[in-house]
């Protein structure tokens, strides 16, 4: 079921974002020391990082009227995760449709159980919750429908067709110190959202209310689904047992036109096909610029060795990379004048195995702010230099990277 452009006009003007309100973090959310630099705002956007957007979300959910759907590939009742839950609930109790689509990596994300009991709390008030068989082939479940068999990436939520968020973050206690990046849009530009947040769940099989689809046309109005102007937010998003790589797509595209500047920042770098073409685009001039975790992701250093042994690799071509001193978890790209924020990594998973979604703009105010905040993390970082490199992780790094071109 899909939402076309003939829906009903909607005269309103788009909704203002919602203001965030003093909602308390549980104890040790924060990163300690790290900076926290303010929300900055367009005109139908803000940017958050990972110690201010909660009390934006809670507020947004708060608010909600008739419909808050949710999707992530990490959530549970735990740490900045237990205030959504809590707020879905609420949301839920006092008659707001809510739906939830979780990957079944929010099974078994530590502490045990933890998913079940978000589950329950969100369900017992009324809520749908459904979870993706991602990771279990055998699954009827995920062999009736193809939509449930592939990893779902995407971290999303969409409240009354004209308020959304989107970006890295997940809602589990062991990523609440991940350093991150959450976009939330009004207005049209949360409309378009919030139509591929209703495709989303048709194609899980969640049940399509009347409420669902009235409140996306209202939002949409007479908008068209696609945005017109590249200055405008696009939705792009990889939905491959339908075989469509939007976002894949977008990258590749950005990478091989950047003419003077190609800044990213990822948590891993492994994509073979990403590879060749960031080091073709430092080959042929371009100031390209990486930012990787100063510490692995989930504890893995496994990730770390290899990403920077081909990051080692694309300096020698004249590249700069750097590495922050928290888990980066930030996903985004600036090639020339056009951003993209979202849920990629650089890897073959996402660009080839798992629902994944972005936003890409070229506003120049979009795209002034993730370069800035890119420039804020190398400035924190430290450069990576090839030479410096030493010991088991560089034996093991190169061996994966160089030797058997791993990636994943």
């Amino acid at each position: 079921m899909h939402v076309r452009t003939a829906l009903t006009p909607r005269t309103a003007p788009p909704s203002e974002l919602p203001a965030p309100m003093p909602t308390q973090l549980p104890d040790g959310n924060p990163i300690p020391g790290a900076p926290v630099w303010p929300s900055v705002t367009g005109p139908t956007w803000a940017l958050w990082d990972e110690t201010t957007v909660i009390p934006a979300i809670v507020t947004a959910i708060d608010n909600a009227k008739q419909i808050v759907n949710a999707e992530y590939f990490q959530i549970t009742d735990t740490g900045k995760g237990q205030l959504v839950t809590d707020a879905l609930a609420r949301a839920a109790k006092r008659g707001v449709e809510v739906n939830v689509i979780a990957d079944f990596m929010s099974v078994v994300t530590p502490p045990p159980l933890s998913y079940h009991r978000f589950k329950d709390i969100v369900t017992e008030a009324g809520g749908t919750v459904i979870t993706t068989s991602t990771h279990l082939p055998f699954s009827p479940r995920g062999k009736q429908n193809p939509a449930l068999q592939h990893v779902d990436h995407r971290k999303v939520l969409t409240i009354d067709g004209d308020v959304a968020f989107t970006g890295g973050m997940n809602l589990a206690k062991m990523t609440d110190f991940y350093h991150d990046s959450m976009l939330q849009l009004s207005g049209v530009d949360a409309a378009r959202l919030g139509v591929n947040q209703l495709n989303r769940w048709a194609s899980v099989g969640g049940a399509v209310s009347d409420i669902h689809r009235k409140v996306v046309a209202d939002a949409l109005g007479d908008a068209p689904l696609e945005p017109t102007s590249p200055m405008e937010m696009h939705v792009v998003s990889n939905a491959p047992e339908q075989g469509s790589f939007g976002l894949s797509n977008a990258y590749l595209d950005a990478i091989r036109g950047a003419k003077q500047r190609l800044w990213i920042s990822s948590p891993a770098y492994t994509s073979q096909t990403l590879i060749t073409e960031l080091n073709a685009a430092a080959a042929r001039g371009v100031d390209v610029r990486f930012v990787m975790p100063g510490k692995a992701p989930v504890g893995i250093p496994l990730i770390n060795w290899v990403t920077a042994s081909h990051l080692a690799e694309l300096t020698k071509l004249g590249a700069t990379a750097y590495a922050i001193p928290e888990v980066l978890h930030r996903k985004a790209l600036v090639a020339d004048d056009t951003a993209i924020l979202g849920s990629f990594n650089i890897t073959d998973r996402s660009a080839e195995h798992d629902h994944e979604i972005g936003i890409k703009s070229s506003d120049p105010t979009f795209v002034s702010t993730i370069a800035n905040v890119l420039t804020g993390d190398m400035a924190r970082g430290t450069k990576l230099e090839p030479g410096a490199r030493r010991g088991v992780g560089k034996w093991i790094g190169d061996l994966l990277a160089q030797t058997f071109h791993l990636s994943y």
